[in-house]
């Protein structure tokens, strides 16, 4: 289910490194921060979104530990930093596949709107 989204990724990246005026234009207001695999033991081993030891990284969001969860302790800790040293962070997009919906589909957390 993850080889559209590595494709969108793909093609932010290509649209990104363009000579693009849109391309030229996000890069002058924003700086991105791109991680193109949060779950790279689990995706080894043939899972998407579960590390080796069966656990769903995106359900661990708030509640990660170092030990167990590096990567998205890590992501945490670059949001965080980009919250209090760049002005806020804008846009945090992780892009997945669904194996069973067609189309493009956005989910979010409307519970946490407003929070940095």
């Amino acid at each position: 289910g993850e080889t559209p989204a590595s494709y969108i990724l793909e093609g932010l990246l290509g649209f990104l490194a363009s000579k693009s005026p849109g391309a030229s234009a996000l890069l002058r207001r924003y700086v991105f921060h791109v991680v193109p695999c949060l779950n790279p033991d689990g995706v080894a081993r043939g899972h998407h979104r579960l590390d080796t030891r069966g656990v769903n990284l995106n359900r661990v969001y708030g509640s990660s530990t170092p030990e167990e969860h590096p990567s998205i302790r890590a992501a945490e800790a670059a949001c965080l930093a980009a919250h209090q040293h760049q002005g806020g962070l804008r846009l945090y997009l992780d892009l997945h596949a669904h194996s069973n919906r067609r189309g493009a589909f956005v989910l979010a957390d409307s519970a946490r709107r407003g929070r940095p």
